[in-house]
């Protein structure tokens, strides 16, 4: 089994040979967040889909950094679109 080098963008843990780690990509026009396991295909299809480009992928180590980072990007977004309306 291949085992991709990559270490958590919230706290810095290097991947060893587990399965629960995430992949989060912003959407370029901050319309929401795409979540896929690390090693999950069969998302290849949305991320490579026309219609929406994604942009500051992260790899995250669980579901607790998870929810840290959707706090930190898509609920911050959120709060700066709701500001300049």
């Amino acid at each position: 089994m291949k085992v991709e080098t990559c270490a958590c963008d919230i706290c810095g843990v290097q991947k060893k040979e587990t399965n629960h780690w995430w992949k989060a990509y912003l959407a370029v026009d901050g319309s929401g967040v795409l979540v896929t396991r690390l090693d999950d295909q069969s998302s290849l299809s949305l991320r490579n889909d026309p219609a929406q480009q994604w942009d500051a992928a992260a790899d995250l180590c669980g579901a607790q950094h998870v929810l840290e980072y959707l706090s930190k990007n898509l609920f911050h977004n959120e709060s700066q679109q709701e500001a300049t309306r």
